[in-house]
């Protein structure tokens, strides 16, 4: 079917605006639109390379790691290690102006390192942190604003999910990449915190500090460090052995898991119900993903 290139650039943008107001998945809207352009200017032959063309992006060991880094995710957000990273966070930072808030990156900073997956951080920290910093009069503003950007940690910091697709499509190295996301990430989790204490140190108002009579005695403070010790086993774990060169990022991803499990089975958390979650989870975040 002949049809001019400005004709063609119309129809398939108009199509693309038209169907993101219809509020569709964007994978959908970009995968209908493709099919349907391949066939429309292309004929039916065009379809058999788009088959082909999937499996063999698909077929890719490397993407075996999208799976276990989310179920890594659905997993940490069932175990109970959010609640206690946070409880440690609670007990250092709290007496800060912002403290909790600040306190709130790192706890994503460390999940984004574990699992890879914004959403996990994202879930978490809105179920646990939400209700705390609201009830110590922070402002929602500054709340919500915390959770979300560090939320989108997961993105940048390794394993980053992201980064693992990008690297198989851009055929370049899983691993290094991963170290290039180190500092980025880093550097920007440090900005975040510096914000907001900076902010709230000059506006007390929006994350006032705990009452004094609130505040963990340092007792309470170095025996909360046994807390942090299971997510810093799971980020060497993962890292470090990707790092060091024994493990490639999809066998890390399987260490990475078998640390989570670990940790859900230390607090308590690891039954059929917890595992069945977190395999529907999967199913939902990584079929999407792919």
């Amino acid at each position: 079917m002949e049809i001019s290139p400005i004709v063609a650039t119309i129809i398939l943008f108009g199509a693309l605006f038209t169907l993101l107001l219809t509020g569709m998945p964007l994978a959908f809207i970009l995968g209908g639109i493709g099919v349907a352009a391949a066939w429309l200017f292309l004929g039916t032959p065009s379809l058999y390379i788009i088959t082909t063309r999937i499996w063999g992006a698909m077929n890719l060991f490397p993407l075996v790691a999208v799976p276990l880094f989310v179920f890594m995710a659905g997993i940490l957000q069932r175990s109970g290690l959010a609640d206690a990273l946070y409880d440690t966070i609670y007990k250092w930072m709290g007496g800060l102006r912002g403290g909790l808030a600040a306190g709130t990156v790192v706890i994503a900073a460390v999940f984004a390192a574990m699992s890879g997956v914004s959403a996990a951080a994202t879930v978490s920290l809105g179920l646990i942190a939400l209700p705390s910093m609201l009830e110590r009069k922070y402002d929602k503003v500054m709340v919500t604003g915390a959770i979300q950007a560090g939320g989108a940690l997961g993105i940048l910091i390794p394993p980053s999910v992201s980064m693992i697709v990008f690297a198989v499509f851009a055929e370049v190295s899983v691993g290094r990449l991963f170290m290039a996301g180190v500092l980025p990430g880093l550097l920007t989790t440090a900005v975040f915190i510096a914000y907001i204490l900076i902010r709230c140190y000059l506006r007390p108002s929006l994350g006032p500090p705990l009452p004094v009579e609130d505040r963990a005695s340092w007792r309470e403070k170095f025996v909360s460090l046994r807390q942090i010790g299971l997510p810093v086993l799971i980020v060497l774990g993962v890292l470090g052995s990707i790092y060091i060169g024994i493990a490639t990022p999809t066998e890390a991803a399987a260490v990475g898991v078998l640390g989570v499990i670990i940790s859900a089975a230390v607090y308590r958390r690891l039954n059929w119900a917890m595992l069945k979650d977190a395999g529907l989870y999967i199913l939902r975040l990584a079929d999407m993903i792919m």
